[in-house]
């Protein structure tokens, strides 16, 4: 009878330790494809990165006149965007 309790606690201490090393294996390799995508995505731009490579704008400011005649004043703003592609 002794024998066999034995037996029992011998084989849940192996089954404690091979679950001890899977979760250690599994916490390694868990750890390495996180930091692996992490570096992925710090290496890939953004879209608004591309975009604000990519995008270019001109800006006028056109004055009609420059003395006013009256009290008020005057003027024409025009502002064009436009988009490469």
């Amino acid at each position: 009878m002794n024998e066999n309790t034995n037996s029992n606690k011998d084989l849940s201490r192996s089954v404690i330790v091979i679950l001890v090393i899977l979760s250690v294996v599994i916490s390694i390799l868990s750890t390495w494809v996180v930091l692996e995508e992490v570096s992925r995505v710090q290496k890939t731009p953004t879209i608004e990165e591309k975009n604000l490579a990519q995008s270019s704008a001109e800006v006028r400011l056109q004055i009609v006149d420059k003395t006013p005649k009256s009290a008020s004043a005057a003027g024409n703003i025009v502002l064009n965007i436009q988009t490469e592609g």
